[in-house]
């Protein structure tokens, strides 16, 4: 009896220690995403941005700033945005770095500073092949 207390407490305390380590390796591979997301499009990698986002699925929205000055929201599936972004030359002077994340089980969003010219807002959700972006929100800083 009394070993079968002291597994059972010694389980309970090592629950959030194991639940915060899931947590950590989660919020890894959530950083893996989207730095393949940046990096993809910072060298004009396709492979990168196909393995970042959910292809059939994601989309892009932001703000974009017309010629005459006029704000237009705008959606795009992602396949037409990788495509336009792959097109471009590299651009090894690039710079991002992730604000924030947050994971709510198999969902999670994270706020991204783009160059210091956009934040990105992100949704990713836990797929069999891994963590996916399945939107994309932009605004310019």
């Amino acid at each position: 009896m009394r070993s079968v207390f002291f597994s059972i407490l010694l389980l309970g305390f090592s629950f959030p220690v194991l639940s915060e380590n899931l947590l950590i390796d989660e919020t890894k591979r959530i950083q893996e995403t989207i730095y393949n997301y940046f990096n993809g499009v910072k060298n004009s990698d396709e492979t990168l941005l196909n393995k970042a986002f959910e292809l059939d699925k994601a989309h892009m929205k932001g703000f974009l700033v017309e010629a005459n000055k006029d704000i237009e929201l705008t959606a795009t599936p992602i396949k037409e945005v990788i495509k336009r972004w792959v097109s471009k030359e590299k651009r090894p002077e690039m710079r991002g770095e992730i604000l924030s994340i947050r994971v709510y089980g198999p969902a999670a969003t994270v706020t991204f500073n783009f160059n210091n010219q956009y934040i990105d807002f992100f949704h990713l959700a836990k797929t069999k092949s891994g963590w996916k972006i399945i939107n994309k929100f932009y605004i310019y800083k």
